[in-house]
This record gives C-alpha cells, sequence and structure tokens, in this order.
C-alpha cells in the first residue's frame, strides 16, 4: 500500500512538472521598417467593396485566468522617451485551455481566396504607467508588433494548458500612447508598470456582395504583477 501511494506520489508530481513549464518564447520587437496593414478583407470577385454592417459582442472563457510579469534587464534606466526592453511571461493559472493567436504575420489573416468567410484574431500585449494617482498608457506599438491567427490555419494558434507559459520579447517607449489626445507631464519620480493582453477575433463575412462583420473582445481574468520603476529625469512635452 504505501509503496502503491509513494508510486501515485510521484507520476502526480511528474505530471505536475511536465504541465508547469515554458511552451514557446516569442520576439514581437520591430527591428526593421514592416507594413502595418491589418490583414485584408477582400471583396469576393464579381463584388465591388462597400461599407460593412457590423456586430460587437464579447467572448468569455470560463475559469479562463492569466498571469502576467513585466521584467527589464538589470541596470535599466527610465528616463521619459526612452525605449524600453523587456520580456513579458504569460501564465496560464487557470483551470482550462487558453488558445492565443501565435504567428507575427499579419498574412496570417488575409482572406483565403475563393472564400465568402473570415475568421482571423490578433492578440496584443499593452503597458500603462501608474504614477501620482494618475495611470499612463505607454507608446508600444512603433516599438512592438501583434500576434495573428485564422481559424483556417490552426498551426498559428497556441494552445497553452494550465500551468503553462510564454515569453514575449517586447520593447516600449516611456512615453505616452501616440494616439492620446490629452497631454501627460513628464515628472520624474516612482511608479509601477503593468502589462495587459487583448485578444480579439474578427469575422468578415460576404453573403451575396453584402458585408457583414464581427468583433469579439476576449474577457480573461487577468493577474498582473507590477513593475516598480523610478523616473531619472523629467522631461518638456515635445
Amino acid at each position: 500500500m504505501k509503496t502503491s501511494v509513494v508510486a501515485w506520489f510521484v507520476v502526480a508530481l511528474v505530471a505536475h512538472q511536465l504541465a508547469a513549464q515554458e511552451v514557446a518564447r516569442v520576439d514581437l520587437t520591430r527591428n526593421k521598417a514592416v507594413d502595418l496593414a491589418e490583414p485584408s478583407d477582400n471583396a469576393p470577385d464579381g463584388c465591388a467593396v462597400a461599407s460593412p454592417q457590423g456586430t460587437q459582442d464579447s467572448i468569455r472563457i470560463d475559469n479562463a485566468k492569466l498571469q502576467l510579469e513585466l521584467s527589464v534587464p538589470a541596470g535599466t534606466t527610465f528616463r521619459w522617451g526612452s525605449k524600453v526592453e523587456s520580456e513579458i511571461r504569460m501564465r496560464n493559472t487557470g483551470s482550462t485551455t487558453v488558445l492565443i493567436p501565435w504567428t507575427t504575420d499579419p498574412v496570417a489573416g488575409k482572406l483565403v481566396a475563393g472564400s465568402s468567410l473570415n475568421v482571423y484574431e490578433r492578440g496584443y500585449f499593452e503597458v500603462e504607467l501608474k504614477k501620482n494617482g494618475l495611470t499612463i498608457p505607454l507608446e508600444s506599438e512603433s516599438e512592438s508588433g501583434f500576434l495573428y491567427g485564422a481559424n483556417w490555419a490552426p498551426e498559428n494558434t497556441l494552445r497553452l494548458e494550465p500551468g503553462q507559459w510564454i515569453v514575449a520579447k517586447f520593447n516600449f517607449r516611456l512615453e505616452q500612447q501616440r494616439t492620446l489626445s490629452a497631454l501627460f507631464k513628464r515628472d520624474p519620480g516612482k511608479g509601477t508598470i503593468n502589462v495587459s493582453w487583448h485578444q480579439i477575433r474578427f469575422t468578415a463575412n460576404w453573403v451575396a456582395c453584402s458585408h457583414q462583420t464581427g468583433y469579439y473582445p476576449y474577457i480573461y481574468t487577468e493577474d498582473a504583477k507590477p513593475l516598480d520603476v523610478n523616473i531619472v529625469e523629467a522631461s518638456s512635452i515635445d
């Protein structure tokens, strides 16, 4: 009986160790000029491009929980306007499998020739600075790209089982997002940087030359570990 209990414990321990592991890495940094065009929803042959009719809803995955952690090399100095090199670890801490898009090639979401229905997904990270009671979304899209996947290309989707994690190389700038209309004062001092994951399913369906689209953001429970930072220099707003 004692031998059976020990054997069961060893099997359970090995299974847990196999599940709790890094399964993939990806480099999202932009090191050259890239085409930022989104996946195409080209009209089928014989149909003119028309204004789409869209629907929007959310996708909630029960028992899905993600833990995100941002890390930077030792000795990193934080200055307003500087590029920050980092890594993001995203771990599935829930009890169900999570499927995420897993190619940096936007062509992965391009409409298949001769097909009237296109379903593709986009995933991306965002970072924000919390300082002096303010939350400032930081600029990352010019420094790091997105992940893509499509329903017709399962090799571009990654299965993240409970306990498993991925690591992404990710650059951003210590400056507010370029698309923001508000201007934040850039003072030195202490703050924290948080990272979040966003995943969206897009659909584009052509029915008798009528263009119907869908926008479905995923909702995950996220646990982000803040990165403590000390910004050493002030800078005037450019």
